[in-house]
């Protein structure tokens, strides 16, 4: 299982960006939604989404990669 994840606090900031939504109901929206740390318990490979969109292509092309290899 892969899990891509970001900071709380970025995810609210693109949630809001994407949906227009009200900061508080972007964040009950992710408060509904099972916790981070209990996906990232469950992930077999953890993809992190903190930074620009080269930096997670990269991520994706390594992992791309791993699973080719296989």
């Amino acid at each position: 299982m892969v899990v891509v994840a970001c900071a709380q606090e970025i995810q609210l900031q693109r949630l809001i960006a994407r949906t227009r939504l009200p900061a508080s109901s972007a964040l009950d929206m992710i408060h509904s939604q099972m916790p981070l740390t209990q996906k990232i318990s469950r992930a077999d490979h953890l993809v992190w989404n903190n930074g620009p969109l080269p930096v997670l292509e990269a991520q994706a092309r390594l992992l791309a990669n791993l699973f080719l290899s296989k």
